[in-house]
This record gives C-alpha cells, structure tokens and sequence, in this order.
C-alpha cells in the first residue's frame, strides 16, 4: 500500500455527470486523480505544479481542460500535462480519435494527424559527471525557466529520413536530420544541437551556430556570463575538444592531457564556468593515483574511483590518495572512498557517500559521520542549507529515512520519494508500507 506522508491528493469532486478534478492547492503542491467507469481511481503527480486553479472536466463528450475563465476544447483523453515554472501557464497533448492536438494556454498550436507529424520526445542532457541532473526529463514540452516560452519538436513520418522541426511556442526556428538536445540556458535562450552520421552537427545558442563536430554533447550551463560548456567530438577522428561558448579550453591532443587517459567521470566545470578539473591517468606508471589539473595546471592527486566536482562557490573537492578528502585547499578527514558528494547550497557544507555509510562535512574540515549504512541513496539539503537527508536500506524490504543524521522514518518496505518544503520545515515523503 503507497502512502504519501504530509502531502497527500486533492479529493475528488463530483457534480451529477460531471466530474471535476483540481490540480493545485494553497502549498503549490497537487496532483491528479481520476476514475474511471469502473470505479477505478488512478493518480500520478505532476511537478512543476501550478498554484492556479485548474481543473479537468469530464463527461459524455470527454475531457477538457478548465483554467479560470479558459475552457479547452473536448478530447477523448489528456496527456502529457506540464506546467511553467511560475505556475502561471501550462500545456498538454489532447488525444482523439484523429490524431493528437497540442495545446498551450487553452489554445490549440498544433494539430497532429494521425500518419502526419508526431510530437517527439527531447533527448534527455547527457552532463559530464553522472551524478549531475539532466537538464531535460526527456518530456516532449519544456518550458523557460521564466516561463515566457515553450520548446518543442515535431517530426514528419512521411518521409524516409524524417526532419526534425524545433519550435520555440508556435513558430519553427530550426531544423535538423538528426537531434541532437533541446534545452533553454538559465536566461530563456533556446539551444539546440544537431549529431548525425548524415553530415556534421552544431551548436545553436539563440541563433548564434557554433564549429561543426561530428558529436556534441555533454551540455552544462553556468551560473555567470558564460552560456555553456560542451564536449565536441571532430569528424576526422582527431582529438575531442571541451568549449565555453564555442571556445576551445581543453584539446585533448595537446599537452598536458595529450596521449593520456581521461578517468571516468573526470571532467567537471565550475558552476560559473571559470574554471575546468580534470583527472587523468598518471605520467608516473607504478602509481595508481590520478593527476589533477585545474585549468591546464596539476594541483595534484586523487584517489582512483572517487569524484571531484566544485561547490556552488566555486571550491574544488577531490579525496587525495592518502584518503583524506580535500576542499580547495583545507584538509578534512581520512576517510573511506567517497562514492558521492552532494553541498549545500552555499557549499559550506557537503554529504559524502562511502561503501559503509555517510557523513557531513563542514566548511572548517571537520566531519560528522554517520553510519554504518547500506544503501545510501536520495542525498539531498533542503533549499536554505539548514537541513539535509538520505535513505539508507534495501528498497522492497527494510529503507529508513534520516534528517540530518537522524532516523525520522523507520521500517518502511520502500521509500518512494523524499523533498523538502520550500521553506525547509517540512518534508513531503511517499512510500510504500507494506508489499
């Protein structure tokens, strides 16, 4: 049985034939739920959610869906519904017996026939460190961080070698064979990348097209005046290159990472784009330590099979191979591998992950573990930095989640998912009590 602790759906609301479902509550926190004629009740989540009052209809002529004073068209079905970021808009696909229609704001933009267009999902960003989220969910509607635009891309099935069309809300504004990435940079400009074995593919940052590369990828965005850094791969299968806004600051084939092995995983950019970290294999062969550069200068070593990645300050942490664990330059403890590491959101404070348990580091180097664990999964901090959890156990048979080092929430057959509030006060958990 699933149980969602603290938040929980809306009732359902019945009106004689009409039934209506409310997204949305005073929290910005809902879902939908529906039942069928049957009887059966299905529900899912949608995030981002709106704090508008939204509804969906339905009755003998099927589904629509009712914003305030904009009513929708009827479908025999509504799918795919996605939300801007600041709760204010909203769009979804609408299926019937024809085909399928896209529909933003209530207005339909685009009517799918059936054999004709299809609206086709958005690769999902493939980041340099894998820990790292993507910047896509792979969804067919993405919508501006500041919610003024909508990307999506439709695809032709008449044709032998389909064209993609990308649209930014309801006009074309480029095509490509094969896609590459749809993604909007943290200011709302659109990027778009072509990959294809049909010819070279490139860059686009608002219109501005970038060299040509046989692949590209590894997309990562930055917090200041650099857009974007990114992994271009040559069509002449000479060395891959790194770029920050078409500018190449590591070529693989010149020294001091020519002729040497990159560690997996060990590429990381600050999160302003300033700085790049690279680990990789050893100039002397009878050490296993890894060199570390930063920005084309080695700092030094790193322990084989651990991350590095920068705060949200711009500080490097790396474990050295002695075991001690290094931010910038302050020495912490001598731990055990770290496998993870997860800061606050002002990076004085970060969660390591080991093979036996977990632990707080603060800014001082000093170490509060936790543990022994098996398990450690969902490390997160809470938006202000006050808090941070994780969930350790085997997932069907015995999970505990902890805040702040402690168990809040224990013999549970499998934890779901796990979030802080806004304000960081409460947390929102869905599990499964028994199975």
């Amino acid at each position: 049985m699933i149980h969602a602790l603290v938040l929980a759906l809306l009732p359902l609301l019945t009106q004689g034939s009409l039934t209506t479902t409310v997204i949305g509550d005073a929290t910005g926190l809902g879902g939908i739920s529906e039942t069928d004629n049957m009887g059966h009740r299905r529900s899912y989540w949608i995030e981002p959610l709106t704090r508008s009052f939204i509804r969906i209809e339905a009755s003998e002529h099927g589904r629509r869906v009712v914003a305030g004073e904009t009513v929708g068209p009827w479908f025999k079905a509504i799918v795919r519904m996605v939300f801007s970021p600041d709760g204010t808009r909203y769009a979804y696909v609408g299926r019937s017996l024809g085909g399928e229609s896209l529909v933003i704001d209530g207005e339909v933009i685009a009517q799918l026939e059936r054999g004709g267009e299809r609206l086709v999902h958005l690769p999902p960003l493939e980041p340099f460190l894998s820990s790292e989220p993507a910047g896509t969910s792979g969804g067919q509607l993405l919508f501006s961080p500041d919610s003024r635009h909508i990307a999506y891309v439709l695809a032709s099935k008449s044709q032998a070698v389909p064209v993609y069309m990308i649209f930014l809300d309801d006009r074309p504004v480029g095509a490509v064979k094969r896609l590459g990435f749809v993604a909007f940079t943290p200011d709302s400009r659109l990027v778009w990348s072509s990959c294809s074995d049909l010819g070279p593919g490139q860059l686009n940052i608002a219109n501005v097209v970038g060299p040509e590369f046989a692949t590209i990828d590894r997309l990562t965005f930055g917090t200041g005046s650099r857009t974007c850094a990114y992994r271009g791969v040559p069509a002449d299968g000479s060395p891959t290159q790194l770029l920050i806004d078409y500018q190449v600051v590591v070529h693989f084939g010149r020294p001091p990472y020519s002729g040497r092995e990159v560690s997996t995983n060990g590429v990381v950019f600050s999160p302003d784009l300033s700085s790049v970290a690279v680990l990789l294999e050893a100039a002397d062969p009878e050490t296993e330590a890894l060199d570390l550069f930063v920005n084309g200068e080695q700092i030094g070593s790193a322990l084989p099979g651990t991350p590095i990645a920068f705060t949200p300050d711009g500080r490097l942490f790396h474990q050295r191979p002695d075991g001690h664990v290094m931010l910038a330059d302050v020495v912490g403890p001598r731990i055990a591998p770290v496998k993870q590491v997860v800061f606050a959101p002002a990076g004085d404070r970060s969660l390591y992950v080991t093979s036996t348990g977990a632990g707080l580091l603060v800014e001082d180097g000093g170490e509060h573990p936790h543990g022994p664990f098996t398990g450690v999964t969902h490390v997160q901090f809470s938006a202000d930095g006050a808090h941070s959890s994780f969930i350790t156990g085997t997932p069907g048979e015995d999970q505990t989640l902890h805040v702040d080092g402690l168990p809040v929430l224990s013999n549970v057959a499998r934890i779901l998912s796990a979030s802080f509030s806004e304000e960081g006060a409460r947390m929102f958990v869905t599990a499964t009590i028994a199975e």
